[in-house]
């Protein structure tokens, strides 16, 4: 849509042009045939922008499922937080709480 306001912008402000030019600049068979060839043009283009606007409306967005669901939480695992947003330290391995521990 917004493609489709600009081309009449830019065609409303060609034509404040052409009417601004001295009558010598072109003849009015030229001046004729680009107004009809940008007609045939700003047509297109509008058929174009329909058809894009159409495919929009077709789109759908599947957002995948981030975290497994799980039924049993892992032992060893923490809750914690940072800057109020909790996160979870979940050990991936037999063992790894003790090593996590170590770590501190």
């Amino acid at each position: 849509m917004l493609r489709f306001l600009s081309v009449i912008g830019i065609l409303g402000l060609f034509a404040a042009g052409l009417s601004a030019l001295p009558p010598d600049s072109g003849t009015q068979t030229d001046l004729a045939k680009q107004v009809v060839e940008l007609s045939n043009k700003v047509t297109a283009l509008e058929a174009r922008v329909a058809t894009l606007e159409e495919n929009l409306r077709k789109i759908t967005v599947r957002i995948p499922q981030q975290f497994p669901e799980l039924k049993e939480l892992p032992k060893g695992w923490e809750k914690r937080y940072f800057n109020g947003i909790p996160y979870y330290i979940i050990p991936i391995e037999r063992g790894s709480e003790d090593k996590a521990k170590m770590i501190r």
